[in-house]
Protein backbone atom coordinates (compact mmCIF):
# COMPACT_ATOMS: atom_id res chain seq x y z
CA UNK A 1 0.00 0.00 0.00
CA UNK A 2 2.76 2.34 0.80
CA UNK A 3 4.41 1.57 -2.72
CA UNK A 4 1.74 2.44 -4.59
CA UNK A 5 0.68 5.44 -2.66
CA UNK A 6 4.49 6.68 -3.13
CA UNK A 7 4.30 6.19 -7.04
CA UNK A 8 0.66 7.81 -6.90
CA UNK A 9 2.00 11.20 -5.40
CA UNK A 10 5.21 10.80 -7.78
CA UNK A 11 2.51 10.86 -11.01
CA UNK A 12 1.05 13.71 -9.16
CA UNK A 13 4.25 15.40 -9.25
CA UNK A 14 5.04 14.54 -12.53
CA UNK A 15 2.15 15.68 -14.17
CA UNK A 16 1.53 18.68 -11.88
CA UNK A 17 4.20 20.04 -9.58
CA UNK A 18 4.34 23.26 -11.80
CA UNK A 19 6.43 24.30 -14.60
CA UNK A 20 9.96 23.03 -15.27
CA UNK A 21 9.69 21.26 -12.09
CA UNK A 22 11.72 17.97 -12.46
CA UNK A 23 10.77 14.54 -10.88
CA UNK A 24 14.52 12.71 -9.82
CA UNK A 25 13.10 9.61 -9.27
CA UNK A 26 15.59 7.39 -8.26
CA UNK A 27 17.76 10.66 -6.32
CA UNK A 28 20.44 9.96 -4.88
CA UNK A 29 20.98 7.10 -6.82
CA UNK A 30 20.36 8.95 -10.44
CA UNK A 31 20.52 12.50 -11.17
CA UNK A 32 18.47 11.85 -14.26
CA UNK A 33 15.78 14.46 -13.99
CA UNK A 34 12.10 13.58 -15.75
CA UNK A 35 9.74 16.57 -17.00
CA UNK A 36 6.89 16.11 -18.43
CA UNK A 37 6.23 18.97 -21.06
CA UNK A 38 2.81 19.77 -20.37
CA UNK A 39 2.99 19.83 -16.73
CA UNK A 40 0.05 21.51 -14.90
CA UNK A 41 0.58 25.05 -12.43
CA UNK A 42 0.59 23.75 -8.48
CA UNK A 43 -2.60 24.40 -7.52
CA UNK A 44 -4.59 24.33 -10.81
CA UNK A 45 -7.77 22.58 -11.38
CA UNK A 46 -6.68 19.58 -12.06
CA UNK A 47 -4.91 19.29 -8.79
CA UNK A 48 -8.18 20.63 -6.84
CA UNK A 49 -10.33 17.81 -8.60
CA UNK A 50 -7.47 15.39 -7.46
CA UNK A 51 -7.89 16.49 -4.01
CA UNK A 52 -11.56 16.54 -4.08
CA UNK A 53 -11.51 12.84 -5.45
CA UNK A 54 -8.96 11.99 -2.87
CA UNK A 55 -11.39 13.21 -0.09
CA UNK A 56 -14.33 12.04 -0.92
CA UNK A 57 -12.86 8.66 -1.41
CA UNK A 58 -11.08 8.82 2.02
CA UNK A 59 -14.62 9.61 3.60
CA UNK A 60 -16.43 6.71 1.49
CA UNK A 61 -13.46 4.17 3.08
CA UNK A 62 -14.15 5.19 6.17
CA UNK A 63 -17.73 4.70 6.41
CA UNK A 64 -16.98 1.20 5.01
CA UNK A 65 -14.18 0.11 7.42
CA UNK A 66 -15.97 2.40 10.42
CA UNK A 67 -12.52 3.60 10.93
CA UNK A 68 -10.21 6.60 10.16
CA UNK A 69 -6.62 7.30 10.38
CA UNK A 70 -7.59 9.25 14.02
CA UNK A 71 -7.68 5.96 15.22
CA UNK A 72 -4.49 5.54 15.43
CA UNK A 73 -4.17 8.27 18.23
CA UNK A 74 -7.33 8.43 19.84
CA UNK A 75 -10.35 6.64 19.38
CA UNK A 76 -12.46 8.35 21.50
CA UNK A 77 -11.31 10.97 18.33
CA UNK A 78 -11.83 8.63 15.96
CA UNK A 79 -15.32 8.06 17.21
CA UNK A 80 -15.95 11.67 16.76
CA UNK A 81 -14.69 12.15 13.40
CA UNK A 82 -16.77 9.00 12.89
CA UNK A 83 -19.84 11.01 13.81
CA UNK A 84 -19.52 13.53 11.48
CA UNK A 85 -18.55 11.49 8.75
CA UNK A 86 -22.05 9.81 9.42
CA UNK A 87 -23.89 13.06 8.77
CA UNK A 88 -22.62 13.30 5.21
CA UNK A 89 -25.90 13.07 2.70
CA UNK A 90 -24.85 9.74 0.87
CA UNK A 91 -26.21 5.88 1.66
CA UNK A 92 -24.81 4.10 4.87
CA UNK A 93 -22.94 1.19 4.82
CA UNK A 94 -24.45 -1.94 6.95
CA UNK A 95 -21.89 -4.08 8.68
Amino acid sequence: LSLSAIHVHYLADYLGAGPRWPLYYLYPLSREAWLFKYQWNLGSWQEQLIALLSIIASIFIARKRRWTIVGLFSKKADNRVMEVIDRFPCRKVNR
